[in-house]
């Protein structure tokens, strides 16, 4: 009902050609409902944007968080060129694509913290950590690692393929600087 409630008051604003406030804690409905987001910390404007942007590209851990879950990962930039960055996670070396503070070729070496959205890892690759919670949500389930870069929340679609306590391999294929 509230899914339907939302997609209607979404369809009457746009066929009207109206403009609309929206105010909601639930940051779901309103990267579901909104062209434009903005978000509030203590009565100030710290981003606006459209829902993608502001998911996609937070300002910082905070509107990060505020977003949908995310985690943050201690890791060393080694070089970076192009879209692809050469990191060095927990004595690991990967490539991954890395924004924020510019492009990635702007970048520059040395320690890094990465904001990491769950569909932004995966399951299997050379990265490792040890099982601590899985929640199945039916379409997807949500593993949470503790790896020795820092905690990190992994999707992966369907039902769950590891049990808790369970050693697994982990990659990373995006990171956000903040």
């Amino acid at each position: 009902l509230r899914d339907r409630l939302l997609g209607e008051i979404a369809v009457t604003r746009r066929e009207a050609g109206a403009a609309g406030i929206y105010a909601t804690h639930d940051t779901a409905e309103a990267l579901a409902i909104a062209d434009r987001v903005l978000l509030l910390r203590d009565g100030a404007v710290v981003q606006a944007g459209t829902p993608t942007d502001v998911y996609e590209a937070p300002v910082d851990a905070w509107a990060a968080r505020l977003t949908g879950p995310a985690s943050e990962i201690e890791a060393r930039i080694v070089t970076a060129a192009g879209d692809l960055v050469e990191l060095d996670v927990a004595g690991v070396p990967i490539r991954a694509r890395v924004d924020g503070g510019g492009n990635p070729c702007e970048t520059v070496a040395g320690p890094v913290r990465l904001l990491v959205r769950p569909d932004w890892a995966a399951i299997g690759g050379p990265l490792r950590g040890s099982v601590s919670a899985i929640r199945f949500r039916g379409s997807h389930t949500d593993i949470d690692l503790r790896t020795p870069a820092g905690p990190i929340t992994i999707r992966q679609p369907g039902p769950p393929s590891l049990a808790v306590g369970d050693v697994t391999g982990w990659s990373l294929r995006r990171g956000r600087h903040v």
